[in-house]
């Protein structure tokens, strides 16, 4: 992300927080909440701890690290950016996906996701409302795609008019 591209209406999530790496990165920008969330209470556990170490330090105060499993959680509907790091096989990255946009469906917004991911993990591609936004770049060579990193954005229903209430 680029630090102008975040406000403080912005609310990070990561799904698969592990222990908080990305969180502590995200915490480091101008966002208005950060929230990690992962099944194994060790790895949280220890998230927590770095949140607490480095907070004189993260510009983003509201740091949460959540102990769930991704599919359990309830996606808050103010959420505009998630990470994925690729932690879910096939199956739970659809049903978390369907989550992501059930949350557009309730409360639209821009909604965008940013997913790093091995050669054999899933692919957001193939989803519907789903579109690629950008790839990411190599630290060491800027003028590289990194195609391991993308961002994408999750649409608005297109049977949605702009005065149509949410459903209830």
């Amino acid at each position: 992300l680029h630090e102008e591209e975040v406000s403080a209406e912005d609310v990070f999530l990561d799904l698969g927080c592990g222990m908080g790496r990305v969180i502590l990165e995200a915490a480091r920008y101008p966002f208005g909440r950060v929230i990690g969330v992962d099944v194994v209470p060790q790895f949280t556990a220890v998230a927590r701890a770095a949140v607490a170490r480095n907070s004189s330090s993260l510009r983003c105060k509201d740091v949460n690290v959540v102990t769930a499993d991704a599919l359990d959680y309830e996606i808050p509907d103010d959420v505009t950016i998630v990470y994925l790091a690729a932690p879910f096989g096939e199956e739970v990255t659809q049903r978390v996906i369907e989550k992501l946009v059930a949350s557009v469906d309730r409360a639209p917004r821009n909604l965008r996701i940013i997913h790093l991911f091995p050669p054999d993990a899933p692919r957001l591609d193939g989803f519907a409302r789903i579109g690629r936004i950008r790839h990411g770049k190599r630290r060491v060579r800027r003028w590289a795609r990194a195609d391991y990193l993308v961002m994408y954005a999750i649409s608005e229903r297109a049977d949605r008019s702009p005065e149509a209430a949410p459903p209830p």
